[in-house]
């Protein structure tokens, strides 16, 4: 029996060490060295020895991601996932370069993995700005975003608080601007409350990143109530105030558009059939040629009534006049009035005397008439009031006309 197994005793050593070999041949081709690249983010620990001092940080954009490189065996590498690594920058042990960055370390769960030998990052530290801290108070804008159902339009917006409190470096914010609450008004069907992220912006629009912006009081966003309104389409009536220049009318208002999507609620709606505009939105003192105007309803709304677009609020109102010619009829008995009171202010005038006819001639006459002035007087009698001097002048031709009367009627008796 030994010399059964002593026999050929190289060759059997021989082939043992083939098959040893052979076996660290597949196990290397089945099982070879692999890399496999995991993304992580880094966790700075210890802040607290930054805050504590009333200072804040901020780390640099881009600079808390690393990529955590490792390379060992494939049966090691295909149990790996990036939940075993933890990477930290530790700001008590590891802040460095005049406080501008921090060292990164990393760790892994799995101890088939030797950090030292097969793990590598992309990059050893993470950038930090170190500054002095800042608090501010800003006004809480509330935007509506969003689609009304049919027939709603929203009401009001109203924040649980309209002023925040902004705690964070100073850098940041120095730059806030505007303090927006976003509220998407879609599908809400009647007053309802909405939690909101509020967004903050700068001067030029730019939004800016609030990860080390803390918000004093709050953590989750703000509460906004949203009220719903019904919306209803009236027709618009416009009338005016004041009065043309002279000989001039009104003939007509027109204006465009002629109906106006109000909204309120069921009750107020209920009421308004037509929204009649106060006559103090177009005035036409002293206008003589066509008036063309832009009335902002928003100055004249009802009470308890909205528009259901604020950016549709105004109506060109044209104004058309025509010029009246005066009447005539007017302006003669304009004419006669005037003439009547220059008669009655005006003196008459004297009527001539009158020759005397020859039955004149033969009557004797009579006592009456040798009186003077009386010829005169009888001849005057529907004449009306004459002057002094004419009357005067007048009854001495009237005397001489009786004189020779009388000679006459002697000579022929």
């Amino acid at each position: 029996m030994k010399l059964k197994l002593t026999d050929n005793l190289f060759l059997k050593i021989l082939s043992v060490g083939i098959a040893v070999l052979i076996w660290l041949v597949v196990m290397n081709i089945n099982d070879a060295e692999k890399t496999k690249v995991f993304s992580k983010s880094v966790k700075l620990i210890n802040t607290d020895v930054i805050t504590e001092n009333g200072k804040v940080f901020r780390v640099v954009e881009g600079t808390d991601y690393v990529n955590v490189r490792v390379r060992t065996r494939k049966s090691v590498i295909d149990e790996l996932s990036a939940d075993d690594f933890i990477v930290t920058a530790d700001m008590q042990k590891d802040l460095k370069l005049n406080n501008t960055m921090v060292g990164i370390s990393v760790e892994c769960k799995n101890r088939n993995v030797k950090v030292d030998e097969h793990v590598t990052l992309s990059r050893s530290n993470v950038e930090v700005s170190i500054e002095d801290s800042a608090t501010e108070q800003f006004q809480v804008h509330v935007r509506k975003v969003g689609t009304e159902n049919d027939g709603l339009v929203v009401g009001s917006l109203i924040p649980e608080q309209t002023i925040i409190k902004i705690t964070g470096p100073i850098s940041l914010v120095q730059r806030i601007k505007t303090v927006e609450a976003p509220v998407d008004v879609t599908g809400i069907p009647v007053t309802s409350v909405r939690t909101c992220e509020l967004k903050l912006y700068d001067g030029l629009g730019g939004e800016i990143d609030n990860t080390y912006l803390n918000y004093v009081g709050k953590a989750d966003g703000i509460n906004v109530t949203v009220s719903m309104l019904n919306t209803k389409t009236v027709p618009l009536k416009f009338s005016y105030s004041g009065t043309p220049a002279e000989n001039y009318i009104v003939k007509d208002v027109s204006y465009k558009p002629e109906t106006i999507e109000i909204a309120g609620t069921v009750s107020v709606l209920s009421g308004i059939s037509r929204w009649e505009v106060p006559a103090e939105a177009v005035n036409v003192d002293g206008i003589d040629d066509e008036l063309q105007l832009v009335v902002d309803l928003t100055e004249y709304l009802p009470p308890g009534v909205v528009l259901k677009d604020e950016e549709a609020s105004t109506v060109l109102v044209i104004v058309e006049v025509e010029y009246v010619e005066p009447e005539e009829e007017s302006e003669e008995e304009e004419d006669n009035s005037d003439a009547s009171a220059d008669e009655d202010t005006k003196p008459d005038t004297p009527s001539k005397p009158q020759k005397p006819t020859e039955e004149t001639d033969k009557q004797p006459a009579s006592p009456e008439t040798d009186s003077p002035g009386t010829g005169a007087d009888s001849e005057n009698t529907g004449n009306g009031t004459e002057t002094d001097s004419e009357t005067g002048s007048k009854n001495n031709s009237n005397n001489e006309a009786g004189s020779e009367n009388n000679d006459k009627t002697k000579g022929n008796s």
